[in-house]
């Protein structure tokens, strides 16, 4: 297994007094917050059991999440190959599973965590969304905007036969579940569920954007994410002019709120018990000449108090194309970078 570049310190974002409100911004990250540096693009991450996961266009890595231990890539690509297109990554602490978004013969997969045999679960065109809980694995395929063949399906742990809960979807991308159903957005701003346990696709937010003519929508939508009854998700018109939102609506439908209003586009959420979290691109600054590639080191990460709302609180600046955020005991995980990748640690 191949070791990464792991520096051990963490830098704190938080006032010195736990009573007082959080500071206005926590700045660029140093390299006293960097838990891992990698050889490719970061994709999507993942959290269990103290250690962190990443799915890159090399393969599958881990790293502890306090940086007690070396990261290591599980699994690597084969002859240079690309690994991952597209797709994100979920584990449960004993398996790590994830969705390689190729096209026409993505894969959805799984490992041991810590590393042994890959295992090809499904075999299946651009499946990007990845979910699992203790019974299942759950995945979305996406569709593109001129051909409605994405679906939502459902898997066994164990094995058996796959079951597609829903079918004729356009421009799917990332899930999340609770104990009751499957959610996802689309490019078109519509908010939709179905029942783990099988039935009818519930609308819960109407499409939003009609596509300009002769386009062909060939991204994703950038995240959604489930809590307490309601679901959370980050929209981008696609007119290219209106501003791009963090929406909230509840499971059983109704007229969505406007949670935060980034200021450059969002690119991933994630929430706790508190706060809703995204990440957005920041200022992207074109290339002066041919073959000169634009610069986009502006992203941020930042959060806002998912009951209350308010000013956004920024966490970190200075990112490169940051992935979706993930959290857990109080402290906040995200990959910076267009080709190698830093993956940073923010104590909050």
């Amino acid at each position: 297994m191949k070791a990464w570049l792991v520096l051990p310190l963490f830098a704190a974002c938080t006032t010195s007094d736990p009573n007082d409100p959080p500071p206005p911004a926590c700045g660029t990250p140093t390299l006293s917050d960097q838990l891992a540096v990698t050889q490719n693009e970061v994709l999507s991450l993942a959290l269990a059991g103290g250690q962190l996961y990443w799915l890159d266009m090399g393969g599958v890595g881990e790293v502890s999440t306090d940086a007690s231990g070396s990261g290591l890539e599980i699994v690597q690509s084969s002859s240079g190959a690309a690994f991952a297109l597209g797709g994100t990554i979920a584990t449960n602490g004993s398996m790590v599973y994830w969705a390689d978004g190729d096209f026409p013969s993505g894969t959805v997969d799984s490992v041991p965590a810590g590393g042994g045999t890959r295992t090809m679960i499904a075999q299946t065109d651009e499946p990007l969304g990845v979910a699992i809980d203790a019974t299942n694995i759950y995945w979305s395929t996406f569709g593109s905007s001129d051909d409605a063949v994405g679906t939502i399906v459902k898997q066994p742990l164990a094995g058996g036969a796959p079951t597609v809960l829903a079918s004729g979807l356009s421009t799917v991308g990332a899930i999340a579940i609770d104990d009751t159903n499957v959610y996802w957005t689309d490019m078109f701003g519509a908010v939709a569920s179905v029942p783990i346990a099988g039935g009818t696709v519930k609308t819960l937010v109407p499409a939003q954007y009609a596509l300009p003519p002769n386009t062909i929508l060939d991204d994703s939508p950038v995240g959604i994410a489930v809590i307490d009854g309601t679901v959370y998700w980050a929209s981008t018109p696609l007119d290219g002019s209106s501003p791009s939102t963090i929406d909230s609506v509840s499971i059983d439908g109704g007229t969505p709120a406007v949670i935060a209003t980034p200021a450059t586009t969002p690119r991933g959420i994630a929430v706790d018990d508190q706060f809703v979290y995204w990440s957005e691109i920041g200022v992207v600054t074109e290339g002066s000449g041919l073959g000169t590639p634009p610069t986009a080191d502006q992203g941020t990460v930042s959060r806002v108090d998912r009951g209350a709302g308010g000013t956004p609180q920024v966490l970190a600046t200075g990112a490169s194309y940051p992935t979706a955020p993930v959290v857990a005991n109080n402290a906040l995980y995200y990959a910076s970078g267009s080709s190698a990748s830093t993956i940073f640690r923010i104590v909050m």
